[in-house]
């Protein structure tokens, strides 16, 4: 059987890592080691950490003489593995007992794959919910247009992809490294989801959606963005990423948008995904579909443009409305002074 390591790292998790050590050394799957990084702990975490790895072989702790942060953790335990298939883990989170191998099993079936995730449970300690994603290349890479719909700690990935390639995480990205980092793997390797939760995700009040939600909302708005210029070669102005944020994740509306302006932000889209072959053609148009109804309901600047833009046969988006919204536009504008943009 294939030997591979785990990498664990930990900042402060005395109060979580007994847990996740004991779903990860009581895997189905023993031919692992446990690569566990102390990214600088005040708490207890030493001393836990200590203790577990004379009780069990399998663990070998580094330890960080200061706090370097997660993403310098991740590209250094990344380079201290001295095994190609590296596994995730977080400390405050449980594997289920055959995750290790069934993403194993999968990697060896499939070694065009260079990481492969799976779906998982949050536990918020009174509900459990599901979160399913894509499971295959092209439609976790379509996902990527719209946020993250992979989970990173679930997942099994060659350690020869990213060093070859040298993607590692950006420290530019803080609490979206990880989006960034699979959007740049989609470039030189295919990504999976096993679909079945082989894992569970505990929410509590310290994790970085809840202490740096901001800070991850802005970065993961910068990726989004990102993405999209990577793959259809555009370079959108900062107007242009800002109205697309807004069709996108309802962000901030920019002043004085035009539906002028988003039929030629759409159409752009449109005829850039045309010659990158990006993504494939009738998601695209869907998706961009999406965008421009979410445009036109949202408008404020309903006039006789906007029926000519909307009921337009030469317009490519036409067939976005059903015959109850036409109505429900046309209605609108009725109650407004018709009046030419």
């Amino acid at each position: 059987m294939e030997f591979i390591t785990v990498l664990l790292p930990v900042f402060n998790g005395a109060s979580f890592i007994e847990r996740a050590l004991k779903s990860i050394l009581g895997q189905s799957y023993p031919y692992f080691s446990l690569l566990i990084i102390d990214d600088g702990s005040t708490d207890n975490t030493a001393a836990v950490l200590a203790e577990a790895s004379k009780k069990d072989h399998r663990i070998k702790v580094h330890y960080n003489r200061k706090n370097l942060g997660l993403i310098h953790t991740l590209n250094l335990g990344i380079n201290l593995a001295n095994t190609d298939l590296i596994i995730r883990a977080d400390v405050d989170d449980y594997s289920l007992p055959e995750r290790f191998i069934k993403l194993v099993n999968f990697m060896k079936k499939n070694p065009d794959v260079g990481i492969c995730g799976s779906w998982l449970e949050y536990n918020n300690g009174r509900d459990y919910v599901q979160q399913k994603y894509p499971h295959n290349h092209n439609d976790i890479k379509f996902s990527f247009i719209r946020g993250c719909y992979f989970s990173h700690g679930t997942a099994i990935l060659r350690k020869s992809v990213v060093t070859k390639n040298q993607i590692f995480y950006n420290p530019e990205f803080p609490h979206a490294e990880d989006y960034e980092w699979l959007t740049r793997l989609t470039k030189v390797t295919k990504l999976a989801n096993l679909p079945e939760i082989l894992y569970e995700v505990t929410i509590h009040d310290q994790q970085v959606s809840y202490k740096y939600r901001d800070v991850q909302i802005q970065n993961t708005n910068l990726v989004r963005t990102k993405f999209v210029e990577q793959e259809l070669m555009l370079e959108l102005t900062q107007r242009q990423k800002n109205i697309y944020l807004w069709l996108l994740t309802w962000a901030p509306k920019p002043t004085e948008v035009t539906l002028d302006e988003v039929y030629h932000l759409i159409s752009n889209f449109q005829s850039a995904n045309q010659k990158t072959k990006a993504f494939a053609d009738q998601c695209f148009a869907q998706f961009l579909q999406e965008l421009w109804k979410r445009a036109v309901i949202f408008n404020n600047r309903r006039s006789l443009s906007t029926l000519r833009l909307v009921f337009s046969s030469k317009f490519p988006f036409v067939g976005t409305f059903s015959f109850g919204e036409k109505f429900k536009i046309i209605f609108k504008i009725i109650l407004k002074p018709l009046k030419e943009n």
